[in-house]
């Protein structure tokens, strides 16, 4: 066995060699995109009875799935300590009404913005008292507090004001005072007094939402707001300010003390931004894990955009990354706001006191985000790019050659294709025929429309060779990692973390990966790797995770994979089973199990009888010793009390170690 040291996505891809029909191959330096990331990692290739491919995907940090944002303008140049931002959306967008939180000179200003013109409206005072650290706005098109602001203070309370109304009748200035908020008194309980506060929100039904460190505070949309729910977010670290509302109430996205594994809530962890469900249970840790500041919903479409404090991330509804933009407009970016309208994002920068405001990219010419090859047979090749139209209609084609594409008329176009006008990466395709074996070939995207030309870099290939002229016993290369394993990496023979090993007849393969290839694993096990069993189809092999799913938090358990005996030549694949111990589960996986034990896992009962899965090795049937518990004597438990040693290949002997007595 060999181990390969090219790079894939996020990963590379487990090979074998076996007579059958070649099915993926080796790959050049092609590159595919992931998100918005760069991503590498390990190919592990096996000159054994079963091989596979390479899949190389890689793409620059600027490529986006939907259109971009650039910075447009700024405003309120040497504001006293800007420390957040809010839109009214029921404005007119010829004039926007845009208020400015200013900690640092304790007032909420109104700017009238129309274009890249803001100016300070002398008509708004409200009467600040202190120092305004959060601000929000009531943007619901029909709820009784539409249009009123609310505006969170250091001193641990928050005053409700009407902007449409004067602070006194005829006065001329507007900004009349509702409701100052101290405390908050639940249904059926006594009063409670607002804590710390981290953030303020208002959905699209007009109700309000205090972020605080120790719950968020729902409050209805009454012209004086009454408190109605209390949500208890499962903290394991200190809450930070951040918070944004989905626009029915459904998530919260809230800022926290990045917990690390091992290290617990240690000071210094970075601020991140992570999801609830309207319940208060984590749905995503953290979006990035860059320092956060703020957050803020855009209700047109559910993305989320998060101030890192020097540029925005945009993430979707399901946290997958859509851009980073800002860099080098910002200095310290303290509150956000979107204008689901306009699509512009308000940032409120406390160092360079001022509103630093980004617009929805511009129309221009095509980018070229990625390429890739992928081997199909040893005359075939399919070219992937992901090619950004930038807001106009373009078109496409592919070019390819055994000499450099660089150099002019050296390399063969395929047809020209179109993408319609729109922003964002589109993924295009064409598979290459009639090409020769073992040969090793440049190629690249063109793309073109009415702004401009872009041109791909130069990437190479190689086909896969023919085995007929290169191994004399018909030894070929076949696919048996999934070419897209949802960001998980495959792991080298050397690592000792798990069972790298194929069956005797060559149709299964068992190896390791840091993270479940599946698209949706039946549970996410962070930072251990998980074990992997890959079978051949009629038509290609399928891999899955054989680790226990679960929702509750666990240890690295070991996993061994059942591989044929040698009394057993007609091994039957789907006979495939796994042994670990499972630590810290919320739920058991075995009706029989009573505690904390070793498990032994038959892949055939998980497809046909999830309940039969894992069979535990040790009940408290097998326990025998006893002590004494208030006088009475009880079995002693043996849940902390079991390690796992070692097993026989079929499954058919364990070898574990036990503190308690057995039988």
């Amino acid at each position: 066995m060999r181990l390969g040291d090219q790079g894939s996505a996020r990963g590379g891809q487990v090979r074998a060699r076996t007579a059958a029909a070649r099915v993926g191959g080796r790959h050049g330096h092609g590159t595919h995109r992931r998100g918005p990331a760069r991503y590498a990692g390990l190919l592990l290739s096996v000159l054994c009875p079963v091989l596979a491919a390479i899949l190389l995907w890689s793409a620059p940090a600027s490529s986006l799935s939907q259109r971009g944002h650039e910075f447009a303008f700024s405003f309120g140049e040497e504001l006293p300590g800007p420390s957040d931002v809010a839109v009214d959306e029921n404005s007119s967008l010829s004039e926007r009404d845009v208020y400015v939180a200013e900690s640092g000179g304790e007032r909420v200003d109104r700017f009238k913005c129309s274009g890249a013109n803001c100016v300070l409206d002398p008509t708004f005072k409200p009467k600040i008292n202190g120092e305004p650290e959060y601000i929000a706005i009531d943007n619901s098109a029909t709820s009784p507090s539409k249009g009123d602001l609310y505006v969170g203070y250091e001193e641990e309370r928050v005053e409700k004001f009407d902007p449409s109304k004067e602070t006194k009748a005829g006065s001329g200035v507007f900004g009349e005072h509702i409701q100052t908020l101290k405390t908050y008194k639940l249904p059926g309980e006594f009063p409670e007094e607002i804590g710390e506060i981290h953030g303020l929100d208002v959905d699209a039904e007009g109700n309000f939402y205090l972020f605080q460190a120790e719950n968020i505070v729902k409050f209805n949309n009454a012209e004086k707001v009454k408190a109605t729910e209390a949500i208890e977010p499962s903290f394991n670290c200190e809450p930070k300010p951040g918070f944004a509302v989905a626009s029915k109430g459904e998530a919260f996205y809230v800022g926290h003390e990045l917990e690390t594994r091992g290290e617990g809530c240690e000071e210094g962890k970075p601020a991140v931004i992570g999801k609830l469900d309207s319940a208060g249970n984590f749905l995503i840790g953290a979006l990035d894990h860059e320092q956060s500041t703020a957050a803020a919903v855009d209700p047109a479409n559910g993305n989320v955009f998060v101030d890192n404090a020097t540029s925005i991330a945009a993430f979707d509804s399901n946290g997958a990354p859509i851009q980073h933009f800002g860099a080098g407009h910002l200095e310290h970016g303290r509150g956000l706001a979107v204008d689901s309208a306009t699509e512009q994002v308000y940032v409120a920068d406390s160092a360079a006191k001022k509103v630093v405001v980004f617009g929805p990219e511009g129309a221009g010419a095509p980018e070229i985000d990625g390429e890739t090859a992928e081997n199909i047979t040893p005359t075939s090749e399919r070219l992937s790019a992901l090619i950004d139209p930038k807001g106009a209609a373009t078109e496409y084609f592919f070019e390819f050659g055994t000499a450099n594409c660089a150099t002019p008329s050296t390399c063969t176009p395929t047809s020209t294709e179109t993408i319609p006008a729109g922003f964002g990466d589109v993924e295009r395709s064409v598979t290459l025929p009639g090409l020769k074996p073992g040969t090793q070939y440049f190629f690249r995207v063109v793309a073109e429309n009415e702004n401009g030309k872009a041109e791909g870099p130069v990437k190479t290939f190689e086909t896969l060779p023919s085995s007929l002229e290169t191994l004399p016993d018909n030894r070929a290369w076949e696919l048996v990692s999934p070419p897209e394993k949802s960001g998980a990496s495959i792991f080298p023979l050397l690592n000792e973390e798990g069972l790298i090993q194929s069956s005797a007849d060559g149709s299964a393969i068992a190896y390791i990966a840091d993270t479940p290839v599946e698209g949706n694993p039946e549970g996410n096990r962070a930072f251990e790797p998980v074990q992997t069993i890959a079978h051949r189809g009629s038509q290609a092999w399928s891999s899955r995770t054989i680790t226990t799913g679960t929702k509750g938090e666990w240890e690295p358990p070991v996993f061994i994979a059942r591989l044929p005996s040698n009394d057993e030549p007609d091994w039957n694949p789907q006979k495939i089973g796994a042994i670990g111990e499972l630590r810290g589960l919320t739920s058991r996986v075995s009706p029989k199990a009573t505690e904390r034990t070793l498990y032994i896992r038959d892949e055939a009962s998980c497809q046909t009888s999830p309940p039969d899965c894992f069979e535990p090795l040790v009940t408290a049937e097998n326990v025998t010793a006893e002590h004494e518990v208030e006088g009475k004597k009880v079995k002693s438990k043996f849940g902390a009390k079991l390690e796992f040693l070692g097993a026989s290949p079929d499954l058919g002997h364990v070898v574990f170690g036990s503190h308690v007595t057995l039988t």
